[in-house]
């Protein structure tokens, strides 16, 4: 009787072993991790290392004139800059030879290439003319809007040129109503271009009062 025992203990525990159902699944393998490739290596463009201004001349700058020159170049592996032009006019010749002479003057660090090796790279820069910043646009009057605003027109007649004050502008609107929430800002951009010329028609009959003010009530 006692051997019939042990026999029946013996059977459960070899069924247990041997029984894929019964016997215990060993634990899940650990997540195997598989890091990314570091990217390759990609070459770095030239760095202007000192990029001293141009002025602006007084005369030009009484006639409302303003814009951008973009330059281009070629900086060799010992950080020279070579054929410099320009490769887009700022539409007055003055500006774009004031750019041009300054930006010969800039000390560059050259490009490297992939081994990180100095090559020899092509390198663009803007240089901008501007009447306006943050400060002198509240203090703007009517009649300096409306002359500054005729000679870019003139000067740049495309029906979809725009201004650098007007870009200026909505920039400092758009902020002013981002921050008022509930959407105000993309309300801004779409209304901003009707009132800048509701401003504008009204600036030509007032012109005492500040652009600012006039085109604050457009809106």
């Amino acid at each position: 009787m006692r051997m019939g025992r042990v026999s029946g203990v013996a059977a459960i525990s070899a069924l247990l072993i041997v029984s894929p159902g019964l016997a215990q699944e060993p634990p899940p393998a650990p997540p195997m991790i598989i890091s990314a490739p570091p990217p390759p290596p990609r070459p770095v463009a030239p760095k202007a290392l000192t990029s001293p201004q141009p002025a602006f001349p007084d005369a030009l700058r009484a006639t409302g004139a303003q814009g951008d020159v973009i330059l281009g170049g070629v900086i060799r592996v010992d950080g020279t800059l070579v054929e410099p032009v320009v490769t887009k006019s700022s539409r007055v010749p003055e500006f774009d030879q004031l750019a041009l002479d300054a930006f010969r003057t800039w000390t560059f660090k050259p490009g490297l290439d992939v081994e990180g090796r100095p090559m020899e790279a092509p390198v663009s820069a803007r240089i901008t003319f501007s009447r306006d910043s943050i400060e002198t646009m509240g203090k703007k009057t009517c009649a300096e809007f409306v002359r500054d605003q005729d000679w870019y027109r003139t000067t740049w007649p495309e029906p979809d040129a725009k201004s650098p004050l007007y870009y200026s502008t909505l920039g400092l609107f758009t902020l002013i109503a981002i921050n008022k929430g509930s959407g105000a800002g993309l309300q801004m951009v779409r209304a901003f271009g009707a009132a800048w010329e509701k401003a504008y028609r009204t600036c030509q009959k007032k012109p005492d009062a500040l652009y600012i003010t006039i085109l604050s009530k457009a809106l």
